[in-house]
């Protein structure tokens, strides 16, 4: 049974919202609410001096492991230390990625044929999620074909990316999901749709207002930031971001998440 389809709004077709990257109307409404922009500008500065105190640190424990081996320390103290500026790369790691949310999406779009986008993609994902793949988690169809002549002009960093933050939601918040990839031509529109099987699904927020606010989480302990970055993402192509929840007959249910980017015909 093929999953029902989310049809998009005609006019919003290839329109970006205005001011992309801009506080939601209904977030305004909130007295003295802050404006998102100068939100992200102070989590940039944050990020910045937490930084630069952890590669403080682990410039101390650097030294410390010198020191240990010229006194020839015993191998449990050599150990921990490896273990403290392992603690210390990955927190680094972790505040760089998450600052990449704040940052102002820039877009520096290539025109690609849609076949070819579509195999570029197939190939990264099929090599960051093969683990998955391999357990049978996740699955990606290859491009079918049709509109042969069409075009898309976008980031392809920047749209993996996006693609990329919604996959991974995936696999963090089921604990054996079942998730397949497709890409087509839907009109005026390149589509990228991910379906997930989840029976009995419930969310707090509704998946239809996934990403229209920032640090509204989807996904417990989630920051509110990865699907907020990644509406911003394709809203500056031109494109959409859509997600709905489908109840069965069978009781099964299914999320579609239906990522879109409009096409041009040579």
């Amino acid at each position: 049974m093929n999953p029902p389809s989310l049809p998009f709004k005609e006019a919003d077709r290839g329109t970006p919202r205005p001011g992309v990257g801009a506080v939601p109307d209904d977030v305004h409404a909130v007295p003295h609410a802050v404006p998102f922009s100068r939100v992200a500008k102070f989590v940039r500065q944050l990020m910045h001096d937490f930084r630069n105190g952890l590669s403080a640190i682990e410039l101390e424990a650097a030294t410390i492991a010198e020191i240990a081996r010229e006194e020839n320390a015993s191998p449990e103290l050599e150990q921990e230390v490896r273990r403290l500026r392992g603690m210390v790369s990955e927190t680094a790691h972790a505040l760089r990625e998450l600052s990449l949310d704040f940052q102002p999406v820039s877009l520096h779009p290539i025109s690609w044929p849609v076949s070819l986008a579509a195999e570029a993609f197939k190939e990264r994902f099929e090599q960051q999620f093969a683990e998955e793949i391999a357990q049978g988690m996740l699955s990606i169809s290859s491009y079918e074909g049709g509109a042969e002549d069409a075009t898309v002009s976008i980031d392809l960093e920047k749209l993996a990316d996006a693609v990329k933050q919604v996959l991974g939601n995936v696999f963090q918040i089921a604990p054996q999901p079942k998730a397949s990839l497709s890409w087509r031509t839907e009109g005026a529109m390149w589509v990228i749709e991910l379906c997930e099987s989840k029976a009995g699904w419930e969310s707090q927020t509704p998946p239809e207002r996934w990403g229209l606010e920032p640090f509204v989480s989807s996904r417990p302990g989630g920051y509110g930031l990865g699907l907020y970055r990644t509406r911003q993402i394709l809203e500056a192509h031109g494109g959409n971001f859509e997600c709905g929840y489908f109840q069965t007959d069978c009781n099964d249910g299914v999320l579609i998440t239906r990522m879109a980017v409009p096409i041009c015909f040579e």
